[in-house]
């Protein structure tokens, strides 16, 4: 077995100062670049492993690589696993393949209003990528260490570990960023929903959706950080707010709520729902979901320049007489009539 630690601090243990130093991994006592792309492991580097890299210290994250085919791929896939180690104690909502986009840098990292987004995953989702690129891609390791094994073929076989900080503080200031972007993002998604109104309804409605859907998911993330969370649920709360506004000015009304069901052909006329606001104007493009008791969804669609949206009975429910549909507005979680 090879191996060579650094200290990135400058305090760590000098193995073979006499080789060449390394620049660009900050390793003393390291391989030079050929000889770590060589296939057997580089001769004259000895070492066993740290108390650290099997330590766990409050503060600290260790990472460990898989087996690579280089010392620079070890070095890399070592601080790659303590990131995630991080991603994973910051509590964050995102799937494995979102969180691998932030840790090798494939995603955006610009924040505020220029980004505008139309649903709750998506505002969600760039929150945290955009929080977690500025956070936990800023941290670098401060103790490193590499191993070379050969592999029962004779091949060189790099392990490597990585020791990151990551304290309290650091978690504060990404709550800090993160809160702050979803207030940003907010802010840009509350405004235009109150400037496009009931004029352009289902925009309107899925932009105060997101708001109230990514403050909700954040919150969880935020729970137990006092004052941050108290600044997610007001977000919350102020999507709640344009909410209940806009829809104070929304009038549905059913035509025709009182027919009878059973019957063969065709069978009666489609149920209609007219949108209008309180003035009288009917509302174009208002997204309405049709159910049935127990939730079942029958028919999503919108109104038409009229204010009506027309919904017929599927043939397989005509036969149980009475029936109960209801008409929501982008669905039940917003509101019934």
């Amino acid at each position: 077995m090879k191996a060579v630690e650094a200290s990135v601090a400058g305090t760590g243990l000098l193995v073979l100062a006499a080789l060449l130093v390394c620049a660009e991994s900050m390793i003393v006592g390291c391989s030079t670049g050929h000889l770590s792309e060589s296939h057997h492991c580089p001769r004259g580097i000895a070492g066993v492993l740290p108390d650290w890299a099997g330590r766990t210290e409050p503060g600290y994250f260790v990472g460990l690589s898989d087996g690579e085919e280089t010392q620079k791929a070890a070095r890399d896939g070592a601080l790659a696993d303590a990131r995630r180690q991080i991603v994973n104690y910051l509590g964050v909502q995102l799937s494995g393949e979102q969180v691998q986009k932030v840790l090798y840098r494939r995603v955006e990292t610009g924040t505020g209003a220029t980004a505008r987004v139309d649903d709750e995953h998506d505002m969600s989702y760039q929150i945290q990528t955009r929080s977690l690129a500025k956070s936990v891609l800023a941290v670098r390791e401060d103790r490193l260490f590499v191993e070379c094994r050969e592999s029962a073929a004779g091949q060189a076989v790099w392990h490597g570990w990585a020791r990151v900080p990551f304290d309290l503080e650091a978690h504060r200031r990404f709550l800090d960023d993160l809160v702050g972007t979803l207030e940003s993002m907010a802010d840009d998604a509350l405004h235009r929903a109150e400037q496009i109104g009931l004029g352009e309804p289902g925009l309107a409605l899925r932009l105060l959706a997101a708001v109230a859907g990514s403050a909700r998911k954040l919150d969880g993330v935020t729970l137990a950080a006092g004052q941050t969370s108290t600044r997610v649920q007001q977000v919350w709360g102020r999507a709640d707010a344009a909410l209940a506004t806009l829809l104070s000015d929304l009038v549905l009304e059913a035509s025709n709520p009182i027919q009878i069901l059973r019957g063969a052909g065709r069978g009666p006329a489609p149920l209609e729902v007219r949108a209008t606001t309180r003035s009288g104007q009917p509302i174009n493009g208002l997204p309405l979901t049709f159910m049935i008791s127990g939730g079942r969804v029958l028919r999503e669609g919108e109104t038409q320049s009229d204010g009506l949206a027309k919904f017929r009975v599927p043939g397989d429910l005509r036969q149980q007489g009475a029936l109960l549909v209801t008409a929501s507005v982008g669905g039940p979680w917003l509101w019934d009539v």
